[in-house]
């Protein structure tokens, strides 16, 4: 074993130089063995090289230390710089990856919300989607910009689709009651409005027209709002409605023939539930309330005076006339439009010349037919359905429904008020089909009736 004469540190056998202090250890004795001989510097050649060991070992050392610190140092800086140069590659990696992350959950909300950009939104995105592609070149404040601003157009959109199908969820609802309710002319036409203004908003989200949403949105909200209370209303109709019908029915066990405060409040409520009906079909809001309040209200009277009113034994004159016009049937001439059908076959074409000789229009020829042939049947005290001729004959003292049948009532008609019955239908008939409407009582009002019968009665 060889150790190093120097430092003591142990040594191959081969090793030439120590590796701890760079110590000659070319032999045991820490000489080099070779012998150097030259002239000094008068010529003589007396230096002997092997004498100068120490020296020569010295600067060795000195020499390998230096040498040593100098790797040292080198290994610091150039670890330094790597460790700068790792963490500059870090950091941009970093930053390109939290924008591409945002980017491309940008893109992700797009598919979920179910939109897509148009227009400047467009634009905008293909602006981004260049920026990120050439991420190492732009500017990373305007990507981040940018993308919170679409994000922001996404999640509008997206509350809009939203209130889209809430809106459309209660036009469904609404329109399965629409088969329950008679008012149905004026209900269909709130549901046409509320589904065009569905519709023109989704087409406002498709197109991406951020200025009109809001506009298009409250439009929506309007017309669902009316077709609602249209349907809320029709059940506050039929309540009522069916109310006097109940009313009347407690009536008909007492006699109120002659009793003008039950006829009087009677005739108020029916014409309360007119009103009501009309201010429904016209949709003019702000009279509404005012009109279901005076139709509680009448109904509610109606409802006291009957209680109120001693129970007596009424004479029933089923499919008979009613002794009104069974006993006084001239005197009440003046009330009705075809005084003449009860006894002789009425000239419908005659009649149809003298309505146009008095300026009557085509619509109020049909509403002439259309009242005579339900006259006939309100002299036997007919109960009627349609709620214009419940409050125009109810206005007619003559008249007392006893809750009969009209097509049953017609059993019974003479041979002439069948033959006006049948020759006036054919004439409505012709009419209501040249103006394209339908032959029933409904198509006209109590105003319209009433018009009819205070100037043209024949």
């Amino acid at each position: 074993m060889k150790k190093c004469y120097n430092c003591g540190n142990i040594l191959g056998d081969a090793d030439m130089f120590c590796e701890k202090c760079g110590a000659n250890v070319g032999n045991a004795n820490g000489n080099s063995n070779i012998n150097f001989q030259g002239n000094n510097i008068n010529g003589n050649s007396n230096i002997d090289y092997n004498n100068v060991k120490g020296a020569h070992d010295y600067e060795t050392v000195k020499t390998s230390k230096g040498i040593y610190i100098c790797n040292a140092l080198l290994g610091v800086v150039m670890a330094t710089m790597l460790a700068i140069a790792v963490f500059a590659n870090m950091k941009g990696s970093s930053s390109k990856d939290y924008l591409n992350d945002d980017y491309n959950q940008l893109k992700e909300n797009i598919e979920k919300a179910g939109i897509s950009f148009l227009g400047d939104n467009k634009e905008k995105f293909d602006e981004l989607t260049a920026m990120i592609k050439n991420i190492d070149s732009s500017d990373e404040e305007e990507i981040k910009d940018s993308i919170k601003s679409l994000n922001n157009v996404v999640t509008e959109l997206k509350q809009y689709n939203s209130k889209v199908k809430e809106y459309s969820d209660k036009i469904k609802e609404y329109n399965k009651k629409i088969k329950e309710n008679k008012l149905t002319k004026q209900c269909r036409s709130y549901k046409s409005a509320s589904e065009k203004a569905v519709k023109k908003l989704k087409n406002t989200i498709k197109a991406n027209d951020m200025d009109s949403l809001e506009k298009d949105f409250k439009k929506v909200v309007s017309q669902c709002n009316q077709y609602g209370d249209a349907q809320e209303n029709y059940v506050v109709w039929k309540k009522y409605k069916d109310n006097i019908g109940q009313i009347d029915e407690t009536a008909s066990g007492k006699d109120i023939s002659g009793n003008e405060n039950i006829n009087t409040n009677r005739n108020s409520a029916l014409s309360a539930l007119q009103e009501f009906e009309n201010a429904i079909k016209s949709g003019v809001a702000q009279k509404l309330n005012t009109y279901k309040n005076e139709l509680i209200t009448s109904v509610k009277k109606y409802k006291n005076v009957v209680n109120n009113t001693e129970a007596k034994k009424k004479v029933i004159y089923k499919y008979k006339y009613l002794p009104s016009i069974r006993d006084n049937y001239d005197s009440y001439g003046n009330e009705f439009v075809a005084y003449d059908s009860r006894n002789y076959v009425m000239d419908v074409d005659e009649i149809e010349t003298w309505l146009k000789g008095k300026g009557a229009t085509d619509r109020e020829i049909a509403c002439w037919f259309t009242l005579a042939i339900n006259e006939i049947s309100a002299r036997y005290g007919a109960q009627f359905s349609t709620n214009s001729l419940v409050v125009y004959f109810g206005s007619k003292s003559w008249y007392q429904n006893l809750g009969d049948d009209p097509n049953k009532i017609r059993s019974v008609f003479t041979s002439a008020e069948k033959s006006n019955f049948d020759n006036f239908g054919r004439k409505r008939n012709q009419y209501c089909k040249k103006l394209g409407i339908s032959s029933g009582a409904k198509e006209y009002s109590y105003e319209d009736f009433n018009y009819i019968a205070n100037n043209f009665a024949y």
